[in-house]
């Protein structure tokens, strides 16, 4: 049998259109017949007395970056261990970067990112994006907060700037 020929693609639109029209006669006879019972003389199922509050589930960044007005994603490296959305900047320099938790700030934030030149005379440094970008206002003010600490000997500056996405403008 020729599964590619007309015949068949012909027979195959037929069968498909009667077994919709099956579905659809089926479907309205259900759907007239429909009744729901409520007993609210009886108990239903038990509930755990642990479960209470607010279920708040994290969709598209709803939380991080919606409710909680963020710009900077992944800002005290939450995902355990990890520099997610963060890009080491070098000029005239290399170095790297990575999660540590070796000193934690505090109990509950126990990862910061260390950064280390290992050589060269120029720059390293750390960018972050955001969440698709950060939407920053004319004429607004914005307030940055961070820690920063530095091995003993250090006599470096802490230079940070907002620049355009490709670094060419620099607006503060």
């Amino acid at each position: 049998m020729d599964l590619t020929g007309s015949n068949f693609a012909f027979g195959g639109r037929r069968l498909l259109v009667m077994a919709m029209a099956a579905l659809v006669a089926n479907t309205a006879q259900a759907q007239s017949g429909a009744t729901i019972a409520i007993q609210a003389d009886q108990p239903g199922a038990q509930i755990s007395s642990n479960l209470f509050g607010i279920f708040f589930e994290e969709i598209n960044s709803a939380g991080d970056g919606g409710i909680y007005a963020e710009m900077v994603r992944n800002r005290s490296f939450e995902e355990p261990g990890y520099t997610n959305y963060w890009q080491l900047i070098a000029s005239g320099a290399t170095g790297t970067m990575s999660a540590d938790s070796s000193v934690p700030l505090s109990a509950s934030n126990v990862f910061s990112l260390k950064l280390t030149q290992s050589s060269g005379s120029g720059t390293v440094g750390i960018a972050n994006n955001g969440f698709w970008g950060m939407n920053f206002q004319a004429g607004q003010t914005y307030d940055l907060n961070l820690y920063a600490r530095c091995t003993n000997g250090f006599t470096g500056a802490l230079t940070i700037r907002l620049e355009s996405a490709n670094g060419s403008l620099i607006y503060a």
